[in-house]
């Protein structure tokens, strides 16, 4: 009866919650028809999934998008597994069923789909945050605790933001299938009942479907063990039927997936991903935790108090403690060895956030201790990391903080800063080379030389000035990726001269410009005249077409005038 009485109140707590998420999400996403953009980018590769067996009529159909799409013996693949579009499912059928009432598109992406999806980005998330307070539970940790736990992770960290605006990305829904996962998986060691182990094999299907990488999750099961690692052992070995019935729940869900990917290419195997990859012996490991381009607990820092936890889970139960820490070493080393370490245009890693489930345990062992003095320290500290992550999730959402190249010098400027005029203000780029198995090759150098006095400084005064010209055809056209790298060094002889400059980089041709590139050339708008400081750029672009010249060139936009020296660009291209 009491346990039931708790359910319910849990049941009532998340409800109250999920209206506060919706409310966010409306003012997030779909108000000032910001809803528009909630299908771009890898969403729109799970999505066509959908678009291509229920509008198209043929599950073969993938767009001539280069965000998701590759090619293999000359036929276009979607390199995305299935499985977000299995868990859109629910949300797109119910839309398309409105649509054939109303006066909505029935494209897939007019408002009722948009609307739906942003509604169940929601509804996974509370079912994610009941399993996670179930899987807890199992620990007998304080309510106070797992709630508090709860809370922190939600709105503490990074989750918070691709929930309720980047809803369709797959982040939200990996962290509630993989807490699903570790509460069955617990509740099978607890009970030895066949029914969670079958459950648990679902879960992690679905894990692997909606990304392949987030397999990882199966070295937690170790310290999901309740009587020892070996004993552990024997339990699974025991349900050894369940354990071949899962492994056939395992194979049916990527025997579907071999099957489409047949179906487009004419192949069963293929690696997906096939320009992406590892560098295994190069792990960005402290980049991954430490830095201020995207760095974990830069843009998350309540998440070091499972690091502290740690402690209290070792002097509990040294085995918990120490498999945790093997899986999260696992986990992090294979995230950081991944050639995008900071996962493009992220706030935080967001590869992290599915596996946030496993920071939980830790954290609500330190929130568990009942010592006065430790609530003392740890209280604050909480509060002071859910204050920074508020603000800098807005700051995020507003575009105070650079999306794609942060650094010290960027995030301390606009430092807890929430005013509109700090929207947008934030210069350069720092895009991370392409992945190459192959040292990449130099096909294109460049030195400005214009107007450059006996110091070897030119003078910036024209509109447009240190103009790189790459003439059609001297860039072979392969359809890879090309890696632009600017070096100079700048000084405001008056003060903010060079803020409303920019470095451009565009691609035309005869009839259009197909591409435009500008980034503001200061990396903060204040800077101090008189004073040098140097500059590094990069950018990671397409090729250009035979037909399309480059031009990369200083855009002084006020006509004002300020120095630069050691001025170069380089182009290089992947050899993969």
């Amino acid at each position: 009866m009491l346990n039931s009485i708790k359910s319910s109140k849990e049941v009532k707590y998340l409800a109250m919650l999920g209206v506060v998420l919706l409310i966010l999400v409306y003012f997030f996403r779909i108000k000032d028809k910001n809803w528009q953009n909630v299908m771009v980018y890898d969403p729109t590769g799970y999505y066509t999934y959908l678009t291509s067996l229920f509008i198209e009529n043929d599950i073969t159909v993938v767009n001539d998008d280069m965000i998701y799409v590759r090619k293999l013996n000359g036929k276009k693949y979607n390199k995305f597994t299935y499985g977000m579009a299995l868990i859109y499912s629910p949300f797109f059928l119910t839309a398309h069923a409105i649509t054939q009432f109303t006066n909505f598109e029935s494209d897939g992406y007019s408002l009722p789909y948009i609307l739906l999806i942003c509604f169940g980005a929601i509804l996974y998330l509370l079912i994610g945050l009941w399993y996670l307070i179930q899987f807890l539970k199992t620990y007998r940790l304080s309510h106070f605790a797992i709630w508090l736990t709860v809370l922190l992770l939600l709105i503490g960290t990074n989750l918070l933001i691709f929930s309720v605006k980047f809803g369709s990305s797959p982040h939200v829904y990996s962290f509630v299938f993989i807490a699903g996962f570790l509460y069955y998986v617990r509740k099978y060691f607890l009970s030895s009942k066949s029914k969670y182990l079958i459950f648990a094999a679902i879960f992690f299907t679905i894990v692997f479907l909606i990304r392949p990488f987030n397999a990882l999750i199966i070295t937690a099961v170790p310290f999901l063990m309740t009587n020892g690692f070996l004993s552990g052992i024997r339990q699974l070995l025991q349900g050894w039927k369940y354990l071949l019935l899962g492994s056939v729940i395992f194979s049916i869900g990527i025997f579907i997936q071999l099957y489409v990917w047949y179906l487009q290419t004419g192949e069963v195997i293929l690696y997906a991903y096939s320009d992406e990859g590892f560098y295994f012996n190069k792990p960005k490991i402290f980049n991954v935790l430490f830095s201020f381009n995207a760095g974990m607990f830069v843009y998350s820092p309540v998440l070091l108090l499972s690091l502290f936890g740690l402690i209290f889970m070792y002097k509990r139960n040294r085995q918990i403690a120490l498999f945790w820490f093997i899986s999260f070493s696992v986990i992090i080393y294979f995230i950081s060895s991944w050639w995008s370490w900071n996962y493009v245009g992220s706030f935080g890693i967001r590869a992290m956030i599915d596996f946030y489930a496993i920071f939980s345990l830790p954290m609500a062992f330190l929130l568990d201790q009942q010592k006065q003095w430790r609530k003392i320290i740890v209280l604050p500290f909480c509060g002071i990391f859910f204050c920074l992550s508020i603000i800098q999730n807005y700051q995020f959402h507003k575009n105070i903080y650079h999306k794609y190249s942060m650094n010290f010098e960027k995030y301390w400027f606009n430092f807890l800063k929430t005013s509109d005029k700090y929207v947008n203000t934030l210069g350069g780029s720092l895009d991370l080379p392409p992945y190459s198995k192959n040292p990449m090759s130099d096909v294109f150098h460049y030195e400005c030389n214009d107007g450059k006095n006996e110091k070897g400084e030119y003078v910036i005064q024209n509109e447009f000035n240190c103009t790189a010209y790459v003439e059609k055809g001297t860039i072979p056209y392969r359809k890879k990726l090309l890696f632009i790298e600017v070096w100079l060094d700048r000084m405001d002889l008056i003060k903010d001269a060079s803020k409303e400059s920019m470095l451009v980089i565009d691609y035309s041709s005869k009839d259009e410009l197909r591409m435009y590139l500008p980034v503001l050339l200061n990396d903060v708008p204040e800077n101090k005249k008189e004073e040098w400081k140097s500059y590094y750029y990069t950018f990671t672009v397409q090729e250009p077409k035979p037909d399309e010249n480059i031009k990369v060139y200083i855009w002084n936009r006020e006509k004002k005038e300020f120095l630069v020296k050691n001025y170069k660009l380089k182009i290089s291209t992947v050899n993969n």
